[in-house]
């Protein structure tokens, strides 16, 4: 399963502040240019540019309740940077901006 998640600024985004806030949350490590988000069955890489960070995730098989349960946390990790960004959480998938707990987004992630 892959999902892409968006955080666009029409300002230039602080990279220093988003790297030092991703680095201060358990499981984020930095991989080359990428900061990784490893939980047990949802993994996400976290793309930084001056204008939008980009959130790539894969997950494996799992039961559903543990998956959403994952991608939950994830969501509130990326609404933090988002909030520091001042800048919307962008669904790909769906085509809209999200909510800190979207539950639609969640459902589409983990069916």
């Amino acid at each position: 399963m892959s999902y892409e998640l968006r955080i666009m600024s029409p300002a230039p985004i602080d990279l220093v502040a988003v790297r030092r806030l991703l680095l201060a949350v358990d499981g984020v490590e930095a991989v080359g240019d990428e900061l990784i988000w490893a939980g047990a069955l949802v993994n996400a890489a976290f793309v930084l540019d001056q204008t939008e960070i980009g959130v790539g995730v894969t997950s494996g098989e799992a039961p559903t309740e543990d998956l959403r349960r994952e991608f939950r946390a994830l969501l509130d990790v990326v609404s933090r940077v988002a909030a520091l960004v001042g800048a919307p959480v962008y669904d790909v998938q769906l085509g809209r901006t999200l909510a800190r707990d979207d539950d639609e987004a969640v459902r589409d992630f983990a069916g």
